[in-house]
């Protein structure tokens, strides 16, 4: 894992109104700074004028998370 490396976050119940207001479960984003092997912050790129900033997110399965497209 290195800085822009793009990934898939999944949106989690407590994630702001920017990102819950696309309606979709799963939104591409790309590392902007490691941390360890499985915990990133990333740049959400939602489906509008609006970006999130995510951080210390841990790579995992779970809302809340991220993966590697393809994995």
């Amino acid at each position: 894992m290195k800085k822009g490396d793009i990934v898939i976050y999944q949106v989690s119940d407590a994630d702001s109104e920017i990102i819950k207001h696309n309606h979709v479960s799963e939104l591409p984003a790309i590392v902007v700074q490691v941390w360890t092997d499985i915990t990133v912050n990333l740049k959400v790129f939602c489906d509008g004028p609006n970006d999130a900033w995510k951080t210390s997110v841990m790579r995992g399965d779970e809302p809340g998370q991220w993966y590697i497209p393809g994995d």
